[in-house]
């Protein structure tokens, strides 16, 4: 075959090259695509320089001086041309090609696919259009690029430019390289349309082959794209509102904690006290006023950073940091909401004007009198540091090197108050201010005076500019300074307690995308293989399959002109030799054929007609066996669908009962056969009919007149007009496990062709019956199995609450403790039914009860969760209880886990225990030391204080015989 690539394409006398029409030489069309790449190349080698100029990346200027190589190789193949040396410069134009695309995936990232897909079938276009002749080299050049392609893009031997950064770059790079492929392809195209039957083979190949093959590439890549993006999208939006809720939750239980701990009696009783009272460190009430605020500022130590009391007037008279009493606070936002505005409030992060100091949250909440009159404000400072906590805690949560980031909205810009992958961005805004209004934000301490890492602004414009427009897109991408150069797929939210707060949640888009670039890259590859053989496969069968066709073309030239006696040479067994055969034989009887034409058309008409019935209602068969999973209903529209079809008497499906010994009639589509299954008919195997010889031997057989042979078996008066039979077997591999059984009121009704057909129609019946009966086994074991198993979990719960008969827990705000005492009415009930239950408190009406069972395996109850909420609050909603049942779900699965655990641990301790008891009495010899060993290594291991073995064989001496 090797030696048959570099051979001419064609022997055309003429000297012209078979791919060329009559208007047209190979000459024209190598030059035309040498001009239009000459052209493309010198504004591709300008935009370069213009892009460079503007980005200044040095990977730019390598790639548009590789650009003029290729353009330099393009006029020394036009020179190649000039003195009539086509293959030459069909040479020179291939390694522009390679010049100009292969430092392309050198120096950028990004464009694989598009160098891989451009490079490759412009090559196998451009040797096909120039140098169809030099096969080899062309074919080897593809395969070199791609290898070429493909080591670079894996190994990365220098740093690459991602031309994505630059959108017009990159749109022009890859609408360059579609434009070039499609003006080579037309011109081949438009040069082969007269050119002769080699020419058009070899294209047809390729075109079949190539171009389904590449739209299939195509399409399942921006398909795997949108899907891959759109799932993306829907996880980043999730795990954004999860951080917001977790936000709004932590603002909405800090203000509703402060508000509970604001009502406390003995800090309103402090603030009554005279100025002179509340300084002496000896009055009781001061005492219990500074205790209980220090109680609560360690309830979480490494956030709170101080409580304090402030006076009707903001000062601060009581502080858990003693240093800050006295200060005056009467100017803060939270002293006058909750004062003035008589509000419970939580503030943004508040930056100290002084060096050094944390930046804090604050939450405020008025301190009442016996007489619900104001006199003073509970507030509490937090550090900020929980906002970059809980951004943290989010890493990764949506994908690898997803993160969330926590903005801040102040005067059309936006501060990081969090970032879960750059913590040197804290506090910085994405653009920098103006200096008037930064002053004034910072005197206003609304940002910092300076950040950690002494950066003010990260300076993000594409950022910037999509967070303006989060309201009316919550989807958008963007760099960041966590990721550098790699573009993100970003999620973006509003807080609903503070409109301010924006989370944005980020993911590389190269992170979620890779699968979808591997799987492109992977296809791309297997194209451009498979065009590179195909083409070369083409060339070498157009060579075998054209030479036939010309000598049989004279033939048929000289019959045409009226030599009947002209005869084509078979010199084949292949379809052109049976064509040459046919020719021949189609001279001879021209006339025989002409006067019987009719007659043969009608008769093959009807059988093509009925075989294309057996297979449409073969295929149609095998689409419903794979819509029915019941086997009845699957037996029942088979009978019905095969006698619709082919017009049958009756059509029955009989099956092997559990001994093998009858086969029993299953479904039938006639009303004798109804009443065969009602009374329970069966045939005894290898004995009744043709049915049981079939299942019995496992192959057809056809009566095809029962009066012969098989009457006997019709006299049952249900069936009175069969007048023939086929009977098929159903099977899988060697197993036979019943058989179709067709009747026709017609005798001669079945052909040996029609017992083909219908067996390919009774295979796919006896699969569908086997998938079927196996899906029916399979689910019945998974139920008794799951049974089985949660039977056996619920036991050990029995155990386990037999043995510890009040285990759980209870916990308040003041801690946890064991329970005690009876049983909730509302919980024993949703204990019995095994459903959540609404119940008013016994102990304290003000509170509603909600009881949840807590479930293991489906159904099993072994617990309840209380959850009580204030009467006033209105009953529990839907939502709360959905999302309690979700807890308890979680909390019934990690019961079990942690029960099948222990009784794990128990088992490998008893095994432990018996195996070092066992080694040790195996390491005695005698029968003394023996029981003395076992009784002491038994007693250390079940910490028993006395044990006692004895022997006593004096019973069985008596037994024994003289």
């Amino acid at each position: 075959m090797s030696n048959e690539l570099d051979k001419p394409i064609s022997n055309n006398p003429s000297g012209r090259s078979p791919i060329m029409g009559q208007d047209e030489s190979r000459n024209s069309l190598a030059s035309r695509v040498i001009w239009i790449g000459i052209l493309i190349g010198f504004l591709t080698f300008g935009l370069f320089l213009i892009v460079y100029n503007s980005l200044g990346e040095w990977q730019i200027l390598a790639a548009a001086l590789a650009i003029l190589l290729g353009v330099l190789s393009l006029f020394a193949g036009f020179l190649s041309l000039r003195r009539d040396n086509i293959e030459q410069a069909g040479s020179f134009t291939l390694l522009a090609v390679f010049i100009a695309y292969a430092p392309g995936e050198l120096f950028w990232s990004g464009l694989t696919i598009n160098n891989l897909m451009g490079g490759s079938f412009l090559i196998l276009l451009i040797g096909l259009a120039m140098i169809p002749g030099r096969v080899r080299t062309w074919i080897s050049l593809s395969l070199i690029y791609l290898v070429i392609i493909l080591a670079v893009n894996i190994f990365e031997p220098i740093p690459r430019f991602n031309v994505e950064l630059s959108p017009t770059l990159d749109f022009y790079v890859r609408s360059t390289t579609i434009f070039l492929t499609l003006v080579v392809s037309w011109m081949l195209v438009n040069a082969i349309r007269t050119g002769d039957i080699r020419t058009r083979l070899v294209t047809a190949f390729l075109m079949v082959t190539l171009i389904p093959l590449g739209l299939l590439a195509l399409i399942n890549n921006i398909n795997t794209q949108n899907i891959l993006t759109n799932s993306a999208n829907q996880l980043l939006f999730a795990v954004a509102s999860d951080t917001v809720d977790a936000f709004d939750d932590y603002i909405s239980n800090q203000k509703s904690t402060i508000l509970t701990e604001s009502q406390q009696p003995t800090f309103a009783e402090f603030l009554a006290l005279d100025p002179e009272s509340q300084t002496d460190r000896n009055n009781p009430i001061r005492a219990a006023a500074n205790t209980l605020l220090s109680s609560l500022a360690r309830k979480d130590f490494t956030r709170i950073r101080s409580y304090a009391l402030l006076d009707a007037n903001g000062i601060n008279v009581l502080d858990t940091v003693f240093l800050d009493i006295g200060n005056d606070e009467s100017n803060t936002e939270y002293f006058n909401k909750s004062y003035s505005d008589k509000l419970t409030f939580a503030s943004s992060v508040e930056f100290s004007l002084e060096p050094g100091v944390f930046h804090s949250i604050y939450f405020s909440s008025p301190v009442r009198d016996v007489f619900n009159e104001i006199v003073g404000v509970l507030r509490v400072k937090i550090s900020a540091s929980v906002l970059q906590e809980t951004i943290q805690g989010t890493n990764d949560l949506a994908g690898e090197d997803s993160f969330g980031v926590l903005f801040e909205e102040i005067e059309g810009n936006f501060l990081h108050l969090a970032h879960g992958a750059a913590p040197e961005t804290l506090f910085t805004t994405i653009m920098p201010y103006e200096a008037d209004l930064l002053e004034e934000l910072r005197a206003s301490q609304r940002i910092p005076l300076t950040t950690f890492f002494g950066e003010v602004s990260m300076n993000l414009p594409e950022l910037h500019e999509n967070l303006n427009a989060l309201d009316e897109e919550a989807f958008f991408t963007a760099t960041d300074i966590a990721t550098g150069d790699r573009i993100n797929q970003i999620s973006v939210l509003r807080s609903s307690e503070n409109p301010d707060w924006i989370i944005a949640y980020f993911q590389p888009q190269d992170i979620f995308l890779a699968v979808a670039e591997q799987q492109a890259l992977s296809s791309i590859v297997l194209v451009i293989i498979i065009a590179v053989f195909v083409a070369a496969i083409a060339i070498f069968v157009a060579r075998l399959l054209s030479d036939p066709i010309t000598q049989l073309t004279k033939v048929a030239q000289s019959v045409a002109g009226g030599d009947l006696t002209a005869r084509a040479e078979v010199i084949s067994q292949d379809e052109v030799g049976i064509l040459a055969t046919a020719f021949n034989s189609m001279t001879d009887q021209v006339n025989d054929v002409i006067t019987n034409l009719e007659d043969t058309v009608a008769l093959r008409t009807q059988a093509l007609e009925k075989r294309a019935q057996y297979l449409e209602a073969a295929a149609e068969v095998g689409r419903v066996a794979s819509e029915f999973r019941d086997l009845d209903k699957l037996l029942d529209t088979i009978t019905h669908l095969v006698s619709d079809r082919f017009d049958f008497y009756h059509v029955g499906i009989l099956l092997l009962d559990d001994s093998g010994e009858y086969a029993v009639l299953k479904a039938s589509n006639s009303e004798g056969g109804w009443r065969m299954i009602a009374r329970g008919h069966r045939l005894r195997v290898g004995e009744e009919g043709i049915v049981g010889y079939v299942t019995s031997t496992g192959e057809a057989r056809i009566e095809q007149s029962v009066k012969g042979e098989g009457a006997f078996y019709f006299g049952n008066p249900e069936l009175p007009n069969t007048r023939s039979e086929l009977a098929l077997p159903l099977k899988t591999g060697d197993q036979i496990f019943g058989a179709l059984d067709v009747q026709s009121v017609e005798e001669e009704a079945f052909s040996e062709e029609d017992v083909t057909v219908l067996q390919v129609l009774a295979d796919q019946v006896a699969m569908a019956i086997n998938n079927a009966l196996l899906l029916d086994r399979v689910q019945k074991s998974l139920e008794i199995e799951r049974r089985v198993f949660g039977e056996l979990s619920a036991k050990g719960w029995d155990k386990l609450i037999q043995a510890k008969p009040d285990v759980g827990f209870h916990s308040t705000i003041k801690g946890t403790s064991p329970v005690g005492g009876d049983w909730h009415s509302g919980s024993e009930e949703a204990l019995r039914i095994g459903d959540s239950i609404q119940s008013p408190d016994k102990d304290d009406p003000e509170k509603q009860l909600l009881s949840v069972p807590l479930k293991i395996h489906g159904d099993n109850v072994i617990g309840i969760l209380e959850t009580y909420k204030l009467s006033s609050d209105g009953p529990w909603t839907t939502q709360e209880i959905s999302i309690l049942e979700a807890i308890s779900d979680q909390l019934g699965a990690a019961l079990e886990n942690a029960r099948l655990f222990e009784a794990t641990q128990s088992q490998a301790q008893r095994e432990r225990i018996t195996s070092e008891v066992a080694s040790r009495i195996w390491a005695s010899s005698s029968v003394d030391t023996i029981l003395e060993t076992a009784v002491q290594e038994l007693g250390r291991a079940l910490n028993a204080s006395q044990g006692t073995i004895r022997l006593d064989i004096s019973d069985q001496d008596k037994n024994i015989p003289d």
